[in-house]
């Protein structure tokens, strides 16, 4: 069962600089809006880790985005056909899956006619050219590496959804 985690049950910052990095100099502050944004995208990510999945819902629900979030590509899937989970703007995935990995989870994705124009990110701990040409291969928008900086994924996505934060 798909996890929602949405920004109107928690209580947004005022607008404030804070850093959503994992400290030191490299870290990049993000301004969290006061108010929600009118229409919000709806993140999806799909990865085997709990604590990846959890940083990420934070992440997007600081900014007024909600997430949902599957442990596995099979489970995303059925949800998505059951329609018993929304058809995200954007899917945030992993390609060391369990079941079946991220290149296949995308590829059914695409072959999908409701599915197959979903935005895709790969985020993974993989890091040869190899898995970045595979993940283009299928369709990813874009390839984040683990770890990553909370402040520099929200920022990314967000770029890639057309969102922009007043500085």
């Amino acid at each position: 069962m798909p996890v929602y985690s949405s920004a109107s049950s928690y209580t947004l910052y005022t607008l404030a600089n804070i850093s959503m990095g994992g400290g030191g100099s490299g870290a990049r502050p993000i301004r969290i809006p006061t108010q929600p944004l009118a229409n919000p995208p709806l993140i999806m990510v799909i990865d085997d880790s709990l604590v990846v999945r959890r940083v990420v819902e934070v992440s997007f629900m600081r900014v007024g985005i909600p997430v949902v979030a599957f442990p596995d590509g099979i489970s995303a899937f059925n949800a998505l056909v059951r329609h018993e989970a929304p058809v995200p703007d954007l899917l945030l995935l992993d390609i060391g899956l369990p079941k079946m990995d991220g290149y296949r989870v995308a590829g059914i994705l695409r072959a999908h006619p409701e599915l197959k124009d979903l935005d895709i990110v790969m985020l993974t701990g993989r890091d040869s050219p190899i898995d970045w040409v595979r993940s283009r291969l299928v369709g990813a928008r874009d390839f984040i590496r683990k770890p990553f900086r909370p402040g520099e994924l929200v920022t990314r996505v967000c770029g890639l959804l057309g969102i922009n934060f007043p500085a």
